[in-house]
């Protein structure tokens, strides 16, 4: 029984073996594939269009521009858009939602948003009804009512970032309001970055982030002015996405009012937008 046992554990080690090299060689060719789309040069179509439909891309640095290209021949080669509500998926569309997702990953060793696999384009704001526990009629009579809600954007667990493109054109336009920034913040959120990160992270940065979620939330219920939207006040991952999008959007007024989450922003995403206007 012994030597059998030991046959066992022996072929489950050489299984285990095998399978670790199978999965190192898998993750070679992937990095081999993401380093020929880098290196790949980037059509002047593909910069006239993003100049057109995206402000944040007319700002970013020229050494920056280059690296976020290399990004969005990845992005564009790993995740799949698709149409909704007769949505044509074109270059345009592919392009604007890609290249302000990567702007996300500039100046870090990038991950790619792991667990997406598709990004869901609606023509404009979608309708989406769901049902609600009730006690409208006493708890012993408890019922099923039906909500409907508006969305210009949804950041999936797994799989998948539903957007609405009308909402994306008008995105980006000194406002703070972008909201492929804010879904694909919550996209790092949900890769184990983020909010999450923040929360059980030691690194001064994320410490800045809780001090600073603590404190907005006080100025939000005494009904004191921010320079952030006040939805960032529901919960850490609604306040990292709706500070995310004013890090990019509108860094300067952050820097002024909000001085200390904007330092813990440029040390989480290495970047220093103020200083691109």
């Amino acid at each position: 029984m012994e030597t059998m046992s030991a046959i066992a554990l022996g072929a489950g080690a050489a299984a285990g073996i095998a399978l670790a090299v199978l999965l190192a060689s898998a993750k070679s060719r992937r990095e081999r594939r993401r380093a020929a789309l880098r290196a790949a040069a980037f059509p002047k179509k593909w910069e006239r269009i993003l100049a057109g439909t995206t402000p944040l891309y007319r700002r970013i640095p020229p050494e920056l521009k280059r690296e976020l290209h290399g990004h969005v021949h990845v992005f564009l080669a790993e995740k799949k858009f698709v149409g909704c509500r007769g949505q044509a998926i074109d270059d345009e569309v592919r392009l604007t939602i890609a290249a302000q997702a990567c702007a996300l990953l500039l100046n870090r060793p990038p991950r790619y948003y792991p667990t997406l696999r598709e990004i869901f384009v609606h023509p404009t704001s979608y309708v989406r009804t769901t049902r609600v526990a009730s006690d409208e009629f006493g708890p012993a009579l408890g019922s099923l009512l039906e909500e409907e809600d508006s969305f210009a954007g949804e950041s999936w667990e797994r799989g998948g970032v539903v957007l609405a493109w009308d909402e994306v054109l008008e995105s980006g336009y000194g406002d703070g309001y972008n909201v492929v920034l804010h879904e694909f913040a919550h996209q790092l959120d949900q890769g184990g970055e983020g909010a999450h990160a923040m929360e059980r992270d030691f690194a001064d940065w994320a410490r800045v982030l809780r001090e600073e979620y603590s404190r907005f939330k006080k100025d939000v219920r005494r009904g004191k002015r921010t320079a952030l939207d006040e939805y960032g006040a529901t919960d850490p991952a609604e306040f990292f996405a709706v500070a995310t999008e004013h890090f990019f959007e509108t860094p300067g007024r952050m820097r002024a009012k909000h001085p200390q989450l904007y330092e813990a922003l440029r040390d989480y995403y290495r970047l220093d937008p103020a200083a691109w206007d």
